[in-house]
């Protein structure tokens, strides 16, 4: 009598301990496919601002492809720019560079 007891109570405890395991798993498969989908909306609205910011960018290029042509020597002096000397030159000093190649590959 007592060896049965027994064994039912270890029954109840590990259909206790599958039922709790189950339970987790419910809950951590809701928590992962709510991430998922949260995750997805989070990409298509970054896509979206993404393509707003290139037409934005794009039509910038355009005002400026469309400035820069109106651009003629009469409008500098006008507005208040000299021609450079003829003899202009600009000397550039190399700053010292360190590099980490395998096998002279960069």
């Amino acid at each position: 009598m007592t060896r049965s007891l027994a064994l039912r109570n270890f029954e109840q405890k590990i259909i206790l301990v599958f039922g709790a395991v189950l339970l987790l798993e419910a809950f951590v498969y809701i928590y992962l496919v709510n991430n998922s989908i949260y995750n997805v909306v989070v990409r298509k609205e970054a896509e979206e601002m993404i393509s707003l910011t290139e037409t934005e960018i794009t039509g910038l290029v355009s005002q400026y492809m469309d400035l820069s042509q109106k651009v003629t020597m009469e409008l500098a002096r006008e507005r208040g720019f000299v021609d450079a000397p003829a003899g202009l030159t600009v000397a550039v000093v190399a700053k010292p560079t360190v590099a980490f190649t395998s096998n002279n590959e960069i």
